[in-house]
This record gives structure tokens, C-alpha cells and sequence, in this order.
């Protein structure tokens, strides 16, 4: 029916309120419809769409406080992180730290890593080099992974005649100097266990920028297996820690894929006394 001035009043309004309301039905129909196909589209999209991030190691195997680690010719100790320039929801680290000529093994916490990253990783790093690895168990591979800045001298500034105990070890404080190979330096609070072969117990980094405050505890001086320091042979190979935690996502994102069986764990853990 069309409308026309020759109508009357009261027909002419009651039809204009039945367009009306259909008008609106008719919008919200719309609307309905295209947020649906939105969510429909959003359900569908993959969580790995558009971005995927690299598992790192922690700064203190990869940067200047590495190479306080390596004074010691082989160790085991639980060790726990914490810096000001991790998000915040990762502002502690915790794990298994491994040495053994001048090369490091860290292993996260389970837990804490698959809240974190949605995996597990192990990360192997050659202080001297300045270069390693990140490993994935589920995966079966592994990825390279380097720095152009790495340590190249250490110096002891200043030598405290004090003692404390940290975790039952009598410490002591020296303040050491690490030079970098780019030009740089770093500035730390170390206290070594005397008991340890001077093992630092405790790093804190003693400058504003780049702050850390590094703990061991249950120190072993047993040099680990030097396996445990190499590549297994059976991973694959992936160009980088980015290419690897995409193939990783997507594997766990499509259920048509098989899950990866790992033969046998990398690394585990001991109980500590």
C-alpha cells in the first residue's frame, strides 16, 4: 500500500508505525547477523593468525651476568630470577640451571612455562661464543639462537671483608665488572659461598638500568653429563625461535595433527635434598 496525503490521519499513522517497527526489527536483524558472521569468522580464525613470539632465554644466561657463572667447572642449582624489564606477568623466573665448561643449561619450570609461553623449552647457551639454542620436547626440534653483544672481561672492583650466610653458606660481597664486546659495561653485587669454590649465590645488578636480582640455592659442584650440553640427533631443525613457536602453535591449534610423543624427556630434574 502506498501512502498519500488523501488518506486519513489516523490510517496514515498507524501503518507509519508498523514501518517503523519493522524497520527496527528489520535493523537489528542486521546487526544480529553481522556480529554473528563476525564471531563465526573470529571462532575460526587461528590464535597463531598474525603473530607468533619467539621463546627466549632469560638475560642472565644471555647477557653480562653470564659469565659470573662460569667460574666453576661443573654445577647444578635451582635458581630464581627476577627483573624490572620482564612484563608483568612474568616478573619472577624460576628453574634448573646446569654448567659445565663455560657453557649453561636452564630448564623453567614446567608449570610456569607453559602458563607463560603454552610450552616447555630448554634453552643451552655457550657464555663465550654468545650463541645457543631453545629446544622443544613436544616439538622434537630445536632452533639456534645469538647475540652480537657477549662478555669479554671480568674485573673485581671492590672486595668485602664481611661474611653472611646465604643458604647456609658462609658469603661474601665483591663488586665485579663486566665488560662487554660491544664497548659496554655492567656493574654487580656478587656474593660468593666460600664453602662453593666462591660460587655467586646471589647476583644483583648495582646500576639503574637493566636491574636483576639473581638467587641459587641446593648448589651441587657434580659437573652434568655432557650429553645434556648437546643437540639431539633426532630433532629437527628450524631457522629460527620465531618459525619454531609457529609450527608449535600451529600443531597445538589444528586437532588433525597427530600430538609428538618425545621418546624420552630431555632433561629432568633430580630431587634436591
Amino acid at each position: 500500500m502506498i501512502f498519500s496525503d488523501q488518506q486519513p490521519p489516523r490510517l496514515r499513522s498507524r501503518f507509519a508505525s508498523k514501518l517503523s517497527l519493522f524497520g527496527v526489527l528489520f535493523s537489528l536483524a542486521c546487526l544480529l547477523l553481522f556480529f554473528g558472521c563476525s564471531r563465526d569468522k573470529e571462532f575460526e580464525r587461528p590464535a597463531y593468525a598474525g603473530s607468533a613470539f619467539a621463546p627466549l632465554p632469560p638475560s642472565f644466561i644471555t647477557g653480562a651476568a653470564a659469565v659470573l657463572l662460569t667460574n666453576v667447572d661443573g654445577f647444578s642449582a635451582a635458581a630464581s630470577f627476577m627483573a624490572d624489564s620482564l612484563p608483568a606477568s612474568s616478573k619472577q623466573i624460576s628453574g634448573e640451571l646446569l654448567g659445565r665448561d663455560g657453557k649453561l643449561l636452564f630448564a623453567p619450570d614446567p608449570a610456569q612455562a607453559k602458563k607463560q609461553s603454552g610450552g616447555s623449552f630448554i634453552f643451552l647457551w655457550d657464555v663465550a661464543a654468545g650463541h645457543g639454542y631453545v629446544l622443544s620436547e613436544a616439538l622434537q626440534a630445536f632452533a639456534p639462537l645469538s647475540t652480537s653483544v657477549f662478555p669479554t672481561n671480568v674485573m673485581t672492583e671492590t672486595d668485602s671483608t664481611a661474611l653472611e650466610k646465604l643458604e647456609g653458606h658462609p658469603s661474601q660481597e665483591v663488586r665485579k665488572v663486566v665488560q662487554m664486546s660491544d664497548g659496554s659495561s655492567a656493574v654487580f653485587r656478587v656474593w660468593r659461598a666460600l664453602d662453593l669454590k666462591q660460587f655467586p649465590l646471589r647476583v644483583v645488578s648495582a646500576t639503574n638500568t637493566n636491574s636483576l636480582d639473581l638467587h641459587f640455592s641446593k648448589v651441587r659442584l657434580e659437573a652434568p653429563s655432557a650429553a645434556l650440553f648437546s643437540l639431539p640427533k633426532a630433532f629437527t631443525q628450524y631457522a629460527s625461535a620465531e618459525a619454531l613457536m609457529t609450527e608449535l602453535i600451529i600443531r597445538q591449534h589444528n586437532l588433525r595433527h597427530a600430538p609428538v610423543e618425545p621418546s624420552e624427556p630431555l632433561y629432568q630434574s633430580r630431587e634436591r635434598r
